[in-house]
Order: structure tokens, then C-alpha cells, then sequence
């Protein structure tokens, strides 16, 4: 772990695609004992630099002229897992130099996150639910700590925010409601 290895691209080839770009990257040791690089040699282009694509970069492969991207860990082109091992059709896409115009074609996609919620979020999303719905006191009941026996008013939109598991959310303020009400 921390061994550093430089490595230089061939003639015709750059880390960004361009003809006037860096050649030299490195790669470096991990605690897990494989090499990490921080960049891959992609062939020059009339186009230039390859894209920036938010979540993806260039893998150093050309398919059918046009230069392949895999989207980062954690994302996917369509939100989806990634199965490791498969084929990724959801993790691989090809960008190709429209060379009449000097410029990549567009991409049209997005690399999504899958499984993933940031931990700040997460903890707004945690406490927002807390707040509305587990204010419990230790002298009184659930109904007397929800503003002496009235249901908060907040509490119908305290799955606003929640995006993928929303109808588990209006599920549980709907029991919670129902079981409220009958105390």
C-alpha cells in the first residue's frame, strides 16, 4: 500500500482525448493491495477533450469510433443496481466526435444514484419524521404530546421530501394517523 506507478500513453493518446493534453498519469497502491489510477489514456480526437459527464468517465476503450464512459460507482444510467460480472448496460455509454462540427454528439442520459441517500439527507428526512410523528412525552400520552390531542398539521406533508419510498411513508403517517385517532 502507497506504491505509486506512473504511467504514459501511447503516441496518439491523451488523459483528457485531446491531441494537446497530459500523457502521464498515475496509479496508485490501495490498503485492499490493488492499484487505483487516477486517469486512463483515451485516443485523440479532432473533438478535442472528451466530455465532462457528471458521474462518469471516459473507461480508455473506443467502441465503433466512439469513446466509451462507464458511469462511477453507485450510479447507473437508469437508477438501477449495477449486477457485477454482467454486461453493464446500465453503467456503459459511448459518446462519438462528430468530426464535421469539431464536437462530441450530446449526451442525452444521466448517470443516477442507486441505493444511495446522503447521510445528511438522510438525517433531515429521519428527524423531520421524528419531529412530526414520535413526539412522545413521559408524562402524558402519543395525544397529549401532538399538541393536546390535536393531530399536528405538518403531518400530511412529512413525506414530501421522502422521493423513492414516499408510499411507504403516506403509509405509516396514515396508520399512525388512524391509530391517533382512535386513542
Amino acid at each position: 500500500a502507497g506504491d505509486v506507478i506512473d504511467f504514459e500513453c501511447l503516441p496518439g493518446f491523451s488523459t483528457d482525448g485531446s491531441k494537446e493534453g497530459s500523457t502521464v498519469f498515475q496509479a496508485s497502491c490501495t490498503e485492499s493491495g490493488y492499484f487505483k489510477p487516477s486517469g486512463v489514456c483515451v485516443e485523440a480526437s479532432k473533438c478535442g477533450p472528451v466530455p465532462n459527464i457528471t458521474h462518469a468517465l471516459p473507461t480508455g476503450k473506443t467502441v465503433s469510433g466512439a469513446v466509451e464512459f462507464a458511469c462511477s460507482t453507485g450510479y447507473s444510467l437508469d437508477g438501477e443496481n449495477v449486477v457485477e460480472g454482467g454486461l453493464g448496460k446500465n453503467r456503459f455509454f459511448t459518446l462519438k466526435c462528430v468530426e464535421f462540427s469539431g464536437s462530441y454528439e450530446a449526451f442525452e442520459g444521466e448517470c443516477k444514484p442507486y441505493a444511495f441517500v446522503a447521510s445528511g439527507e438522510t438525517q433531515r428526512l429521519y428527524n423531520e419524521l421524528g419531529r412530526a410523528l414520535f413526539i412522545v412525552s413521559c408524562k402524558g400520552s402519543l395525544k397529549t404530546a401532538f399538541a393536546n390531542g390535536e393531530i399536528p398539521s405538518s403531518i400530511d406533508n412529512v413525506c414530501n421530501g421522502f422521493e423513492d419510498s414516499s408510499a411507504a411513508c403516506k403509509s405509516l403517517v396514515s396508520k399512525i394517523k388512524s391509530d391517533f385517532s382512535s386513542e
